[in-house]
């Protein structure tokens, strides 16, 4: 059916129509919501039918809303054998020199013991000739373990992502997280184990939503997972799951978990002040979180391997978290193989 989204994709775009597709890890079914009119919704409830997209500044006021007027299925294979780029992956306009100063600054920070770890991020361009609707599609096949979304809307933004991270899941009673950090290839012939400084960054994520949900479950058991390998396209990361139960309201959780240690740092208060006077410009929708919304349930991702699309040209977004032990020119390596996730397909 990919010849079917893609007709369809091509008309919303020439409708001008507000529209989302999306696709959970490790599915066949790509998910279409149509909202009718160019109306910017916001909700701070995430119970109605619809997609939710948020900025990473959210503290718990409204967000942008998709309403779920419309919605269609399509069912596509997605379990394809990995593909070699022959071409040279194209490169985005990240500022070497300005990231590599902010990452001494932000080491610097951290030996003045005002944090533990701070993720410092980069944004950059890149030319794009290609459909929109055929990025969405490669992407679908190139990730099959990401949560792939495509969100149009004329009046917001147009964003495509391939997250592997979950921010927060909601099914009736029962909620789930986890702790994503640490990045290494997932190529075979590049193999290495898992360096102290990575293993730190995990721990002091996993650590940190551990006491942010005690604060919160009570009388209720939280659920801790073994810390495993995620497969996330050419990339590895370490992963930790959360399920837990709670009486708070969900609004009341996001505003503990987002932005969790994995995207802004430890201790959040000191981190986030240390980006907003050291990073040099605003993260928009890029680390905030964005997902499908319901009456009883949702399911939030936080917005990492993502990209803005533009009219002819592609802004990508990516981060890398450091800690004392971070040397600047591997932390520099890091964020060009993650903005691989999405300019590989440009290709």
């Amino acid at each position: 059916m990919i010849k079917q989204l893609i007709e369809k994709f091509d008309d919303l775009l020439k409708e001008n129509r507000a529209f989302v597709f999306f696709r959970f890890p490790n599915s066949d079914r790509v998910h279409l919501y149509i909202q009718n009119g160019l109306a910017v919704n916001r909700t701070s409830e995430f119970s109605s039918p619809g997609f939710v997209l948020a900025p990473f500044s959210y503290q718990g006021e409204h967000s942008n809303l998709l309403i779920r007027d419309q919605s269609e299925e399509f069912l596509i294979q997605t379990y394809k054998p990995r593909r070699e780029y022959k071409n040279p992956i194209k490169s985005a306009s990240f500022d070497q020199s300005s990231f590599i100063n902010l990452v001494i600054n932000a080491k610097k920070y951290i030996l003045e013991k005002n944090a533990t770890k701070v993720v410092v991020s980069a944004s950059g361009e890149i030319n794009n000739s290609s459909k929109f609707s055929r990025l969405f599609c490669d992407t679908l096949l190139e990730y099959q373990s990401a949560f792939v979304s495509f969100f149009h809307h004329p009046e917001i933004a147009t964003w495509l992502s391939a997250t592997p991270e979950l921010l927060l899941q909601k099914k009736g009673l029962h909620y789930k997280t986890v702790a994503l950090a640490g990045t290494k290839s997932s190529n075979p012939h590049e193999y290495r184990p898992w360096t102290e400084k990575e293993k730190h960054e995990q721990k002091i994520v996993q650590n940190q939503i551990h006491d942010d949900l005690k604060s919160i479950c009570g009388k209720y058991k939280i659920d801790i997972s073994q810390t495993s390998d995620l497969n996330a396209g050419h990339l590895f990361h370490l992963l930790t799951e959360f399920e837990f139960q709670t009486d708070s309201h969900p609004t009341t959780i996001l505003k503990l978990l987002h932005p969790s240690s994995a995207i802004a740092g430890h201790p959040k208060e000191n981190a986030l002040a240390f980006l907003k006077h050291n990073e040099g410009y605003s993260r928009s929708f890029y680390s905030g979180f964005l997902g499908p919304t319901d009456i009883n349930d949702f399911s939030l991702f936080v917005n990492i391997r993502c990209a803005q699309m533009l009219s002819d040209t592609v802004r990508l977004y990516v981060g890398a978290g450091i800690t004392l032990d971070s040397d600047p020119e591997s932390e520099w390596e890091e964020i060009l193989q993650k903005s691989k996730t999405i300019s590989k397909m440009l290709n």
